[in-house]
């Protein structure tokens, strides 16, 4: 799949596809400090049929030491007690999963 040198006239030894008919792999200049190429494997949408191209939102979380503080906080005076107590598991779980995403929101 590389065609072009990505160090001092090398080539990468080994790029496993099970379709090559449907990726490409260009070599570009890295952006970190190196004498290495970069190599960007990716699908060749040109050329085929399939053309899906999906964004989707991603929540990042705010890590910073009060942050974090307040969580452990939060999440460590919480009555845990009505969870400890049942015996449903299933309801347990979501219980539990409901408010750990109640206190990080």
């Amino acid at each position: 799949m590389v065609t072009d040198h990505t160090h001092c006239g090398h080539l990468i030894d080994k790029v496993f596809v099970s379709r090559p008919d449907l990726y490409n792999c260009p070599v570009v200049q890295s952006t970190l400090k190196t004498k290495h190429k970069t190599i960007i494997l990716g699908q060749d949408l040109y050329d085929s049929d399939v053309v899906c191209i999906q964004r989707s939102k991603v929540k990042l979380y705010d890590l910073r030491e009060p942050n974090i503080d307040r969580l452990r906080y939060n999440l460590g005076t919480y009555p845990w007690a009505s969870l400890i107590l049942s015996t449903d598991i299933e309801k347990v779980y979501c219980d539990f999963v409901n408010i750990v995403h109640n206190t990080l929101a």
